[in-house]
């Protein structure tokens, strides 16, 4: 029973992560997509 639970709550969590990608994929141009990407990255690898 605990198997079978985690199991419901990996697919479900994969199939919103997947919905909620999608979602932001259409809803926001692709080019402000990467500009955030980028801008997160540039975040992390500078030196604080």
């Amino acid at each position: 029973m605990l198997k079978k639970n985690i199991i419901i709550g990996l697919v479900t969590f994969i199939i919103g992560f997947g919905v909620t990608f999608y979602i932001i994929r259409t809803y926001f141009p692709k080019h402000k997509v990467e500009k955030t990407t980028t801008t997160v990255e540039d975040t992390i690898t500078k030196p604080q």
